[in-house]
């Protein structure tokens, strides 16, 4: 039930060639049915003996390989998910800068919805000038 022991069986397991999922410390169904195949196959009476087993019998130059192929698929999945939330987040930047100029432009030729006048009010255009006198409408 120790989350650190789990985490450790899942790892040494991992390091055997067993497919193990290394984000969490629980065992999910197929786990523990690897775990108990590996209970049967180094004898362990326990947990704690089937960590030890899996220890002692650990593929060194195997397991490190596996390990450091996981972590830069991780390191990439993560750099994938961080551009791909920038772009979505530049893109809503760009859509509610959008919002506005469409608002008011549409504004004085029609009559605006109630919607757009609450975007157009809560988030206005760029002032008109930039230095100087501002216009009315530019707060």
């Amino acid at each position: 039930d120790d989350a650190n022991a789990t985490a450790r069986m899942k790892l040494f397991a991992f390091c055997h060639g067993e497919k193990i999922d290394l984000q969490n410390t629980e065992l999910d169904g197929a786990e523990k049915e690897i775990v108990a195949k590996l209970k049967v196959k180094y004898a362990a009476a326990s947990d704690i003996d089937l960590i030890i087993q899996l220890w002692l019998n650990v593929p060194v130059k195997e397991g490190s390989q596996r390990l450091k192929d996981y972590r830069r698929a991780m390191t990439r999945l993560a750099a994938e998910q961080e551009k791909a939330a920038a772009e979505a987040e530049a893109k809503a930047q760009v859509e509610a800068a959008k919002a506005p100029a469409a608002a008011a432009g549409t504004a004085g030729a029609t009559q605006a919805s109630p919607a757009q006048a609450g975007t157009a009010t809560a988030a206005p255009a760029q002032p008109s000038k930039r230095f100087g006198k501002l216009n009315p409408d530019d707060f």
